[in-house]
């Protein structure tokens, strides 16, 4: 064993332990859901459900200003609302059954997240006689055609995507997609299909096929996921096959380049085996198996990073997995999004799985693998939100720990002053051995937004950043609210082969915001410029940043 190991296994446990203790902090009490608890008077009173009211609301709803322009009144013609039994499928209670807060809460989380095709979905009591209760439930309609053409700018560096999508076909929930697009490394032309509701089941289906300008990448994913807190079981098989080539960088320059083919297939059988009120405790059975090549290498600058070490590998073996689940939904608004609901957990969710690679499953290897990951939020007032996230995972191989990796992120929001929210996050990346593939980068596209993409390359990083954002009540047409965003950036890296840390690197920017309010996806679209305040050769006197790229 390399004695060097040891002080490092130590450290990533003492830091694993750190990011969880405020998991258990006193003084992060939770407030109170106020739409939770009127289910919850409901079912303590053992009310019966009498009728089930469904209202799709278009995109442009007509009870509102901007629906008397004229692309208003058009959308809507050309919109095809989604169908009444589409929405009806995702409801977890029927008309007879009893008031289950939980159900209903559920619910309305799955219209507005699981379907993907909703600006917004309530549930509420629309009448209440003696014991029985009638429900309305209120479906809002997103503009799920998407003609989209999107611009970023990052690092100094330019991206499209030209998209033709529509997440509702015919009003079914239905998902095509058809895009070509320009990133920082290469093109891509993309198709790919989503049935949230397979043959009219709870089962989902997911395929996609890219044409990429240096390979090809696919993916096949049939599940019956974890639907409710109370669903008795989870089923996954998932298949990805990916020929590319990978770049490696540091100081802006490429400094290695290999084809890469990336084979994987997972699937995943899990039960819950214990069900208390809104946790739930899970367990499951599982095969893995990954497949890497690498082949043609090229060197474009020798001596900008140590000697690559990089080997073929093919690992398959089982994995027993355990979850740990608290449904604490609470809906927020203004937090990452522009007038969009915002759904954050905060309970609990802590997920682990064991494994181990063996030559009787066709493994060329043979070891241990693990991951350990843990999500929490508080609202200790109604003016904060804390989100906090760890994650721990790795594989024995040939007697080494490889791609180990202790991941940490803390996200705070504070809305104590109207128009205004302040935002802050705080991502630790620490790794020993990654995979080519896993490499850390600092610079622009990374939250580091004064400076170049692919600025510093490294096995540890971490960054801090911090947001003022003023979300205005001017509306562009019904269609884009407005908004102001300053903000400071904060980070360093360890680079290959160091002993300690590097340079401390910060930028300060600011700009405007555009909140789409129409659109399926909470798009947030920025405009702003960032200011290097640690110059070195490779920094320019400013960085414009635009397009989506809001990290939280």
């Amino acid at each position: 064993m390399d004695r060097k190991e040891v002080p490092l296994r130590v450290l990533a446990v003492a830091a694993a332990l750190a990011c969880l203790w405020p998991f258990a902090s006193p003084w992060a009490a939770e407030a109170p859901d106020p739409g939770k608890a009127v289910w919850e008077e409901l079912q303590a009173k053992g009310a019966v459900i009498a009728g089930i009211d469904i209202r799709i609301i278009n995109v442009f709803d007509p009870t509102e200003p901007e629906s008397r322009y004229w692309f208003a009144r058009a959308a809507d013609f050309i919109h095809i609302t989604t169908r009444e039994h589409v929405v009806r499928r995702e409801l977890q209670f029927k008309v007879g059954d009893r008031v289950d807060a939980s159900k209903i809460i559920d619910s309305e989380r799955a219209l507005r997240n699981s379907l993907d095709i909703a600006r917004d979905a309530t549930i509420l009591p629309e009448r209440v006689e003696g014991g029985k209760v009638w429900v309305l439930v209120v479906f809002k309609d997103a503009w799920t055609l998407g003609l989209d053409v999107n611009y970023g700018h990052v690092g100094g560096q330019n991206k499209y995507t030209f998209r033709i999508h529509e997440r509702n076909f015919l009003g079914l929930g239905k998902g095509l997609l058809i895009s070509h697009q320009r990133t920082f490394e290469r093109s891509i032309n993309e198709f790919a299909y989503y049935d949230p509701q397979l043959f009219g089941s709870l089962w989902t289906l997911s395929a996609n096929y890219q044409q990429l300008s240096d390979g090809r990448a696919r993916l096949f994913e049939v599940a019956y996921p974890f639907y409710t807190v109370d669903t008795p079981f989870s089923f996954q098989v998932r298949a990805t096959d990916a020929l590319e080539t990978l770049t490696l960088y540091n100081l802006t320059h490429s400094v290695y380049a290999m084809r890469n083919l990336d084979r994987s297939v997972t699937a995943t059988a899990a039960w819950a085996y214990r069900v208390e009120g809104f946790t739930a405790y899970r367990i499951g059975l599982g095969l893995v198996s990954q497949q890497n090549r690498y082949y043609d290498f090229a060197t474009y600058r020798p001596g900008y990073l140590p000697p690559l070490d990089v080997a073929d590998r093919r690992l398959r073996g089982p994995e027993v997995t355990w979850e740990w689940f608290q449904d604490r939904y609470r809906d927020f608004s203004d937090m990452a999004t522009i007038g969009r609901g915002e759904n954050y957990n905060l309970g609990w969710d802590v997920q682990a799985a064991l494994g181990y690679y063996s030559r009787s499953f066709g493994s060329e290897g043979t070891g241990p693998f693990f991951s350990l990951a843990a999500t929490k939020g508080w609202t200790p007032d109604e003016e904060n939100l804390l989100l906090e996230q760890a994650s721990l995972a790795g594989r024995r191989e040939s007697g080494l720990w490889r791609n180990l990796f202790l991941t940490q992120e803390t996200t705070w929001y504070n809305q104590g002053f109207p128009y205004q929210t302040l935002a802050g996050d705080l991502r630790v990346d620490w790794g020993q051995r990654p995979d080519p593939e896993s490499w850390l980068y600092l610079g622009g596209i990374d939250g580091m937004r004064g400076y170049p993409n692919h600025f510093l390359a490294g096995d540890r990083r971490w960054i801090l950043s911090f947001e003022d954002r003023v979300i205005t009540p001017w509306s562009l047409w019904g269609l884009a609210r407005v908004g102001f965003v300053g903000y400071v950036d904060a980070g360093a890296i360890r680079a290959f082969g160091a002993s300690g840390w590097g340079k401390t690197y910060s930028d300060v920017g600011a700009g405007l915001r555009f909140g789409n309010l129409k659109a399926r996806t909470a798009q947030v679209l920025e405009l702003t410029v960032a200011v290097p305040l640690v110059k070195t050769p490779l920094t320019k006197g400013y960085e414009i940043v635009a397009g989506t790229v809001i990290r939280f």
